[in-house]
Formats: C-alpha cells, structure tokens, sequence
C-alpha cells in the first residue's frame, strides 16, 4: 500500500496506490468464505484510487496475473542519523520525514525547535527544523508559529507537506 498522510488528509485518490492478494489454495478451508467476502469488501473500499490492483492465488498460477504476491521485502534502511530522526518525531510527520530521507535529503539537526526572538523569548516552534538551510517543519498544532519563522527568513512546511517539496527546500537550502 501507498497511502501517503496528506494524500489521506486531502482526500487526493490520485495520491494513493493499495495492491490485495488473497491467498485462495484452500477455499474449502474453514474461514476462507469470511476471508473472500473481507478481501471483496475493502476492494470495494480501494476500487476508485488511481492504483487499485489485485489478485488470487489461483489467478497467478493460471498466468492471468505477473506474481506480485512474494514476500514483502523489507523497508530501506534510511540514511545516517534518519532513523533516529524518523523514531523521535511526532506519529504525524514520521512518514512525511520517512519519504524525505528515501529521496535523500539530509535529515533534520534539530527535533523539537524553538525559534527564540531578539529578547531570547521562544516565538515559534516546529517539530524539525534544518537550522543551516532555515528550513522548519510545523505539525498542524504549531501553525500559529509559521508566521515567526517567516518573518525570520526561514522556509516552512506543514505535515501535509510533499515530500518532494519537502527535500527540495532542504538540499536547495543546504547547496
């Protein structure tokens, strides 16, 4: 499945990709009409993605589909210092932050900054910032701060950002 956050939040079908298979070796097993008939309902759910694709075991093996249905392979592993990054952030940016580091952006130096102005007082927060490039990344709770960061030259994404856009303004940030 690809079900990217803010093409969830933003209802953008186009954005999300989802493939079934189901597993029909044994249909006089017990349980298998309850797995057929769960396996029809949530492609009912996926059919008007842009990417809705699935099949059968049995489909496979007669050649009406390629196999797809191998094991899942394991995630990418991320770059130095994205794991720990991705771990530490909030649940709401960790894909977001994940997808970032798959394109191969440098991964944030600071979790949890506070954006501080001319008195020391903190004006604004993010959930990660990119303090060289000046590049802030808000959860939807720190909206507000946007305004402090701009105001100080910086360049700031929401959760619902793209992640292209995203690593764009870090490597470009980062030249």
């Amino acid at each position: 499945m690809s079900l990217p956050p803010a093409a969830i939040t933003g209802m953008d079908a186009d954005g999300m990709a989802v493939a079934l298979h189901l597993h029909d070796e044994s249909p006089e097993a017990e349980g298998y009409q309850d797995l057929w008939n769960g396996v029809l309902r949530l492609f009912n759910l996926i059919q008007f993605l842009s990417v809705p694709w699935w099949s059968t075991t049995a489909a496979v093996k007669a050649g009406v589909y390629p196999d797809f249905a191998g094991p899942a392979a394991s995630p990418k592993p991320l770059g130095a210092g994205w794991e720990q990054a991705v771990e530490e952030a909030d649940p709401c940016v960790q894909g977001l932050l994940r997808e970032v580091a798959v394109l191969g952006a440098l991964p944030p130096d600071t979790l949890g900054y506070e954006l501080t102005g001319p008195s020391g007082r903190v004006v604004g927060e993010a959930e990660a910032a990119w303090t060289q490039g000046k590049v802030a990344l808000l959860r939807r709770d720190q909206i507000d701060s946007a305004p402090a960061f701009s105001a100080e030259g910086w360049t700031v994404f929401d959760e619902d950002a793209g992640a292209r856009s995203l690593q764009a303004a870090v490597a470009l940030d980062m030249d």
